[in-house]
């Protein structure tokens, strides 16, 4: 999907859709329902048909919850804030150590939040735009897409409907999951040089002699050095990928680590590595020509520690 696709739609209302789908509750039992039958996809008891039903109702929910998910996507590349918008500013609050700046943000429905102390927020909340928000708009919606997927799989029916849980629980888990991106220093880009959003960190001069024989031992293994993973010695084939998606095929096919050990060497959800790998393998197979359901599939149990 294009970058302004995500960041705008035609009716331009992205910051009151889901203020609007809150506070009209025919929706809601729905999409609880919805929600009902993603979970059935987690229980080993489940039939064929349960299964599908559940990969069906993901659709479903994504698909309701899509202006959502666009704005906190806009809001963390663009570093833009909506001070009208109130679940925005109990977002950035997240974000920010000062008492003064949170209890502004908090009563923003009451107070319009003075000019100055404005600016200022913007400039706290830019650490998000110019870090996890570096990454490209497609993987920070992905990434959104999963979130709201972890919510609906942890949800339990209680008194509150699963829409009033994600306005509550879902600026949490996009704020842990920065929080987590952040922390790892091999995600900062200025610090690195980039292949997108998982980066490796650039050696100073001092450096390169005291490292030189990790870069030959590495390179003796025959495995794509870092020209080949920014695409630029791959071949055609591999150029359709992101530089992400040619470091997880390395890591997989080359050097063997499962799913969960790529997500934590990247930092990134596993479900999210087990989704990039299967569209890479797609993307592969698409530019070949070579019908995707035929490719055989092959599950990793994971590099030994020796």
């Amino acid at each position: 999907m294009a970058y302004d696709d995500i960041l705008t739609d035609n009716s331009g209302n992205a910051n009151n859709y889901y203020e609007h789908m809150q506070s009209d509750k025919t929706d809601w039992k729905y999409i609880d329902s919805l929600v009902v039958k993603y979970q059935k996809k987690f229980n080993p008891d489940s039939t064929p048909l349960e299964l599908e039903d559940a990969e069906l109702a993901s659709i479903e929910i994504l698909k309701k919850f899509y202006p959502l998910l666009k704005k906190f996507a806009s809001m963390i590349k663009t570093g833009e804030i909506n001070f009208n918008n109130y679940e925005q500013c109990l977002f950035v609050a997240l974000f920010l150590e000062d008492v003064n700046y949170k209890m502004a943000l908090y009563g923003v429905k009451k107070k319009a939040i003075p000019r100055k102390m404005r600016i200022e927020i913007h400039q706290r909340f830019n650490f998000v735009k110019e870090t996890y928000g570096y990454c490209e708009i497609e993987d920070i919606m992905t990434d959104m897409r999963m979130l709201l997927l972890v919510l609906a799989k942890r949800y339990k029916v209680v008194n509150k409907s699963f829409c009033c849980y994600v306005a509550y629980a879902f600026r949490y888990e996009v704020f842990r999951h920065i929080q987590v991106f952040t922390r790892n220093p091999l995600n900062i880009h200025y610090k690195n040089v980039e292949y997108q959003d998982s980066t490796i960190e650039v050696y100073n001069v001092d450096d390169r002699m005291e490292n030189i024989e990790d870069h030959i031992y590495e390179n003796s293994l025959g495995l794509p050095d870092m020209t080949w993973i920014s695409g630029l010695n791959c071949s055609e084939v591999f150029k359709v990928l992101t530089p992400l998606e040619r470091k997880i095929m390395i890591m997989y096919y080359l050097e063997f680590y499962c799913d969960k050990q790529i997500s934590a060497a990247l930092n990134i959800h596993v479900n999210i590595c087990n989704l990039k790998r299967r569209e890479a393998v797609k993307k592969i197979a698409d530019y070949l020509e070579i019908p995707y359901n035929k490719i055989k599939r092959s599950r990793n149990s994971g590099k030994k520690a020796y």
